[in-house]
């Protein structure tokens, strides 16, 4: 964690405080974003999953999909992309908005990162964001850089690098 704080990233905030919060702390402009867990346990995983049924769809997963995709020394969950988007109005709140409303069951068009709604405890993952002026690139190189250093993308990265 501290790496990442070294890289300019702020927040490192509980989901659950998040989402108390509102947000109020996250910042409107365009960046990236990262979902931590301690590394104080083994993962457990649910059978059925906390996220929004997004047009109709259960986002659970067999458990088996979530032991195979799970890194046992990383703390590194999940990065994330928010861009202002063509209207202007995206960014870090708005799309860390999307994706905590989608892991508290509503039907969010937020399936990236879904895998997190599947572990006992995601209240209690962190969450840190910096604003970037390329979120795109700057989430490729962080997920180039997991891949290098795990051989694998985090956890709930179902896709590598994106153009």
């Amino acid at each position: 964690m501290a790496g990442l704080e070294k890289q300019g990233f702020v927040g490192l905030r509980s989901v659950q405080d998040l989402r108390a919060s509102e947000l109020a702390e996250v910042a409107s402009a365009p960046g990236v974003y990262a979902i931590l867990r301690r590394l104080n346990s083994a993962p457990a995983f649910l059978t059925r999953s906390a996220g929004g049924w997004f047009k109709g769809k259960d986002p659970t997963v067999p458990v088996e999909v979530l032991k195979a995709r799970w890194i046992a020394d990383a703390e590194f969950l999940y990065a994330g992309k928010a861009t202002a988007g063509s209207s202007g109005r995206g960014g870090l709140r708005r799309r860390l908005g999307q994706l905590l409303d989608y892991g508290s069951g509503k039907p969010i068009g937020h399936q990236g990162g879904r895998y997190l709604w599947q572990v006992r405890g995601a209240d209690e993952f962190l969450v840190a964001w910096r604003a970037v002026e390329d979120p795109t690139a700057e989430e490729n190189r962080i997920l180039s850089d997991f891949f290098a250093a795990y051989g694998a993308y985090p956890f709930a990265n179902i896709a590598g690098p994106r153009a």
